[in-house]
């Protein structure tokens, strides 16, 4: 499993759980406020439980700028393996990972599907 592929699993448990989220909802693209539905304290709450979790901390005012999910990973990302790398491409990647593990394990589920192909479109247009 890759440094990315930990990242995400972790996040996304954290999401997950921690916000009561359905996983179909949990995409790099969505965002916190609209596409979740999570307040402010909400946010607050994930945003410790990964701190905790991770053993990192998260200054308060870099937390205030997370918008998506997205944002979250990437700032994880560069403050874990201290690289920095193309996240679009890589988040394509990791949605198309999450759709051919449906398919593989004949888990059809149109919208976990349909929501990462609608995240791979938003990443093709930035």
């Amino acid at each position: 499993m890759t440094d990315y592929d930990k990242i995400w699993y972790i996040l996304k448990n954290i999401i997950e759980y921690d916000g009561e989220i359905e996983e179909e909802k949990i995409t790099l693209s969505a965002s916190l406020r609209e596409d979740l539905g999570l307040d402010s304290l909400e946010i607050y709450e994930i945003i410790y439980t990964i701190e905790e979790e991770l053993k990192i901390s998260i200054p308060d005012d870099k937390a205030a700028e997370f918008e998506t999910i997205n944002d979250i990973f990437k700032y994880l990302y560069v403050k874990i393996t201290g690289k920095v790398i193309d996240f679009d491409k890589e988040s394509i990647m990791i949605c198309c990972g999450i759709i051919k593990n449906c398919l593989d394990e004949n888990i059809i589920n149109r919208e976990i599907i349909k929501l990462q192909l609608k995240t791979i479109a938003i990443l093709l247009n930035k």
